[in-house]
């Protein structure tokens, strides 16, 4: 996994934050629910405009760098998240509908 690349949920996806520790990903085939509270924490920063190392610095002190590169990894290894090309589009609103344009995953 390349931290040095914009990381955002894939844009697919839709986002809605259920608790303070659960997470839903919802598109038109699948569901997929994320327990814990670093999950709900992260999805403000899974815009696709921040790195990976972006996201992992904005985290120091309060999670290890290796734990944090560890959920990033395993989040673009399951198709939630992904390396996000640039996009014109406004960033998609957590619970809201996804905006018309956005940018496609980059696979490597």
């Amino acid at each position: 996994m390349d931290f040095a690349k914009p990381i955002g949920i894939g844009p697919h996806f839709s986002v809605h934050v259920v608790t303070d520790k659960e997470v839903l990903l919802l598109s038109e085939q699948r569901s997929y629910r994320l327990q814990g509270k670093l999950y709900v924490a992260l999805m403000p920063f899974l815009d696709g405009r921040r790195t990976g190392e972006e996201i992992i610095c904005a985290f120091a002190g309060r999670i290890s760098r290796e734990r944090l590169r560890k959920v990033l990894a395993d989040l673009v290894e399951k198709n939630y998240a992904c390396h996000l090309a640039p996009s014109p589009s406004p960033p998609r609103p957590i619970g809201g509908l996804p905006p018309k344009r956005r940018g496609c995953c980059v696979r490597h």
